[in-house]
């Protein structure tokens, strides 16, 4: 029992030192210097990366609780940007875009991402989307069918997952756990050995881009309006239960197996995922790639889907 008591002293004592060693370097720390280019909209600003200067333009739409989409999409960005004008966008309390008082509803979400697009002078666009931005980017093209001329889509979210599963404890638990090691200073110890960004393959992050991510983590991590997204994400998706894409708009679709091996394990049937994303879309040039990867597809195969995406994309616009 003595020996429990020492090493619990132990501990909290380590834990205390954690976190008054990381408040003095936070203290220290410079302010997230700006980065992207700034849209007011709605009376607050929304944070875009654009590169490139293709003739047809496409938006990258993140997934939930994204701490930099910029900085996450940036090595598929850079590959589509040999083919089009590649604007990445970073959702109210994400990355360095403001916090909003507006509800996180998928409805609320696509009508800022379509201001975004209007008020940048876009009115014609294809939107490439990650796990539940596709909840996002099927809502705009359904409201706005004559603005998106195709529709790229990277293992995203569908209806069917709330069958089987109920992922909203866990992602409110790693948004937490980001705070917490924040707070104990290990997200800072990730940064100084280029670990807390994620791994891409064939790219490497610059330490300007290393410093960017942390600053984001530390300042922005799991923020309000993250917060609250994930509080609606159920009735989100209740929202788009048996919707699909529109006819007028192809689609590629990039799936990923372990992505419907997981859901597999947790009771589905074999390629719930993979058929869900099938019926997705209805247009006859719409094409499915069946990757062997995790859900961060574009993550592993950045080049691969690059590559694909703008070959199609040339065949069917």
């Amino acid at each position: 029992m003595k020996k429990q008591n020492i090493l619990l002293t132990l501990g909290l004592s380590l834990t205390a030192a954690s976190l008054i060693t990381e408040k003095v370097l936070e203290k220290n720390d410079k302010p997230l210097v700006a980065y992207g280019q700034k849209v007011r909209v709605f009376g607050k600003y929304i944070s875009t990366e654009i590169i490139g200067n293709g003739e047809h333009v496409i938006v990258l739409y993140p997934g939930a609780c994204e701490t930099s989409p910029i900085l996450s999409y940036r090595p598929l960005a850079k590959l589509l940007a040999n083919y089009f004008t590649v604007i990445t966008y970073e959702p109210f309390g994400y990355g360095d875009s403001d916090l909003t008082d507006y509800e996180r509803t998928v409805d609320n979400l696509s009508d800022e991402l379509h201001e975004t697009m209007r008020r940048l002078g876009y009115n014609k666009y294809s939107i490439g989307m990650h796990s539940a931005g596709g909840i996002v980017g099927m809502d705009l093209a359904n409201k706005y069918p004559e603005e998106v001329e195709s529709c790229l889509l990277l293992d995203t979210t569908v209806v069917e997952i709330t069958n089987y599963t109920n992922t909203l404890p866990l992602e409110k638990l790693s948004g937490y756990s980001i705070k917490l090691m924040n707070a104990l200073g290990i997200s800072r110890v990730l940064s100084k050995t280029g670990r807390l960004l994620p791994k891409v393959n064939g790219y490497t992050y610059t330490k300007e881009e290393q410093d960017q991510y942390l600053k984001c983590s530390i300042q922005n991590a799991y923020s309000r309006n993250m917060q609250e997204e994930l509080d609606e994400v159920n009735h989100n998706l209740k929202y788009m239960k048996d919707k699909k894409y529109p006819d007028s708009i192809p689609v590629c679709i990039f799936v990923s197996t372990t992505t419907d091996k997981m859901l597999t394990k947790l009771g589905a049937p074999n390629n719930t995922w993979i058929k869900a994303h099938e019926k997705l879309s209805t247009h006859p040039l719409s094409k499915m790639f069946i990757i062997d990867g995790s859900h961060y597809l574009h993550h592993d195969y950045p080049e691969d889907i690059a590559n694909d995406y703008s070959e199609w994309f040339k065949q069917v616009i």
